[in-house]
């Protein structure tokens, strides 16, 4: 297991903590300090830079990672 690299600079996580406290504890544990590579936010960010990725973009939003990258090739 791996802890990510962004996590210091990803807010996803910290505002699920705040209004969700066990759900974003849940997804802190499995994509933050489980499976980054894994987690939609985090390849969205490897390519993109983590400033264009949405605030509310969800972990598991795979389909929104994809329209990111997609828009990064054009």
């Amino acid at each position: 297991m791996a802890v990510c690299d962004l996590v210091t600079k990803c807010g996803y996580v910290s505002s699920a903590m705040e209004a969700m406290p066990a759900t974003g504890k849940l997804l802190a544990n499995i994509y933050c300090n489980g499976h980054p590579a894994d987690c939609a936010r985090y390849i969205a960010a490897s390519v993109v830079g983590i400033a264009k990725v949405p605030e509310d973009m969800s972990p598991s939003d795979d389909d929104l990672a994809k329209k990111i990258l997609a828009g990064n090739n054009n």
